[in-house]
C-alpha cells in the first residue's frame, strides 16, 4: 500500500542564508581588493578664487571639490600662505577664510580618507582694504535768499572719499515751504519758496552705500541775512556772500552773480576787435583773442601765397610776358594770399568767442552773460540793481 506524499514548506531562513551567500561571494572579492588596495581621494574641478574686504570672511563648501572612489568619509584641513593677510578654519566640510589686511594669499585645502590618503586643492583669496565712508571737507556757508531768489552750490569740493570713489549726491530740506531743493550731479540748487529759516542737508554717498552729510542753514524771504547765533547781539550782522564756485540768481535767467559778471566784462575778448587786428597784423589778432598759435597756419598760407604771386610777377617782368607758368603762379599766389588772410580773420573771430565761452565756464556763468545784477550793499543794508549788457 502506497503512503500518501507529504509536502513540506521550505523554511524562510534557508532562502535568506542562500541570498547572503550569493551577495558575499559577489561582493567579497571587491571588498577584499578595496581593503588591500585603497584608493586616494581625488580633486574635482577647482575651488574658485574670491575677493573679500579686510574684516570680512568668506565660506567655501569643500564637499563638491573632492571625491573618494572607495566611498570613504573625508576629513578636511587647510593652511594659508600668509596669516598676516588672512586666517583659515575648517568645520566639517566648510572652509572659512577671514580677511585681516590687504593682500593676496594662497589657501591650500587637504581632503584625507580614514587610511591617511589625501588630495589637495589650492585657491587664491584677495583681501581688499575696507571701504571707508566719505568725509566732510570744511563747511558749506549759510545762505540768505531774498524773495524770488535762488542759489546753486557745487558741493563736490565739500566732500572727500578716502578710496577716491566716485560720489553721488542728494539733498533734503527741513521745510519745503521756506526753501525748496533740487540736485543735478554735484550741483545743489536752493530756491526761496517762503519766509523763515530752514536747513538743507547735502549728502554724499559712495558706491558701497556709505555716506557723509553737510548742513546748509538757509534764511529766506526777509530783508536781512540770517543772524549768526555765535555772534554778539551788539555786533552788526555780516552779509552772507556766496563762494566763488556758486552762482546766485533771482528767478532762472533774470539775474547772475554781479561779481562774476563784472569780472567777465573786464576779461572777455571783443570778437570784432580780434577780427580787425588780424586783418592788419596777422597772428597778433589771434594773440589778442587768446591763442596766437591758431593764427600761424593761416598767416603762413597768406605769406606763402604772396611770395608765390610776387615771384610770378617778377618772371612776367623779366620775360616781358605773363603766360604759362608765370601767370598760374601769380593767380595761385593771389588766391592763397587773400584766402589765407580771410581764413585768419574768421579764425581770430572764432578764437575770441571760444576764449569767452571758456571764461564763462570758469566763472560759473554758463551762457548767462547779459542780465539784471542784484548787488548787496553791506553799508546800507540794502540791494543795488544794475544791468549787464553783452556786446
Amino acid at each position: 500500500m502506497n503512503e500518501p506524499a507529504v509536502f513540506r514548506k521550505p523554511h524562510p531562513a534557508r532562502g535568506i542564508r542562500t541570498a547572503a551567500v550569493v551577495v558575499l561571494v559577489t561582493v567579497w572579492p571587491w571588498a577584499l581588493e578595496a581593503a588591500q588596495n585603497p584608493r586616494a581621494p581625488e580633486a574635482v574641478g577647482s575651488i574658485p578664487a574670491r575677493t573679500i574686504a579686510a574684516g570680512q570672511s568668506a565660506r567655501f563648501d569643500l564637499a563638491p571639490y573632492f571625491n573618494d572612489a572607495d566611498g570613504d568619509a573625508l576629513a578636511y584641513a587647510a593652511t594659508v600662505s600668509d596669516a598676516a593677510v588672512a586666517t583659515v578654519s575648517v568645520s566639517d566640510d566648510i572652509l572659512t577664510v577671514a580677511g585681516v589686511a590687504p593682500g593676496t594669499v594662497v589657501v591650500t585645502v587637504f581632503a584625507s580618507d580614514p587610511g591617511g590618503l589625501s588630495a589637495t586643492q589650492r585657491t587664491e583669496v584677495t583681501i581688499e582694504a575696507p571701504n571707508r565712508a566719505p568725509e566732510p571737507v570744511g563747511s558749506i556757508p549759510g545762505q540768505f535768499l531774498a524773495p524770488g531768489q535762488w542759489v546753486s552750490i557745487g558741493v563736490s569740493s565739500y566732500f572727500n572719499d578716502p578710496e577716491g570713489d566716485v560720489l553721488s549726491f542728494s539733498a533734503t530740506t527741513s521745510d519745503a515751504s521756506v526753501a525748496g531743493v533740487e540736485v543735478s550731479g554735484d550741483i545743489v540748487t536752493i530756491t526761496q519758496t517762503g519766509s523763515g529759516t530752514a536747513i538743507v542737508n547735502a549728502v554724499a554717498r559712495d558706491p558701497g552705500g556709505l555716506s557723509a552729510q553737510q548742513s546748509i542753514p538757509v534764511s529766506a524771504g526777509s530783508d536781512r541775512p540770517m543772524p549768526d547765533p555765535e555772534r554778539s547781539e551788539t555786533e552788526p550782522p555780516e552779509t552772507v556772500q556766496p563762494e566763488p564756485t556758486q552762482l546766485q540768481r533771482t528767478q532762472p535767467g533774470t539775474a547772475a552773480t554781479s561779481e562774476m559778471l563784472l569780472r567777465y566784462q573786464s576779461e572777455k575778448r571783443n570778437q570784432a576787435v580780434a577780427l580787425l587786428i588780424e586783418w592788419f597784423i596777422p597772428v597778433v589778432g589771434h594773440a589778442y583773442a587768446g591763442d596766437a598759435s591758431a593764427g600761424l597756419l593761416p598767416a603762413g598760407v597768406s605769406v606763402g601765397g604772396l611770395a608765390l604771386a610776387v615771384g610770378g610777377a617778377v618772371s612776367c617782368i623779366d620775360f616781358n610776358s605773363c603766360e604759362g607758368g608765370a601767370a598760374a603762379a601769380v593767380a595761385t599766389g593771389l588766391v592763397a594770399a587773400v584766402g589765407g588772410r580771410i581764413w585768419g580773420m574768421v579764425s581770430a573771430y572764432g578764437t575770441a568767442g571760444r576764449t569767452n565761452r571758456e571764461l564763462r565756464q570758469r566763472l560759473g556763468l554758463g551762457d548767462v552773460v547779459s542780465s539784471l545784477i542784484v548787488m548787496p550793499d553791506p553799508t546800507q543794508g540794502r540791494y543795488r540793481v544794475g544791468m549787464a549788457l553783452r556786446f
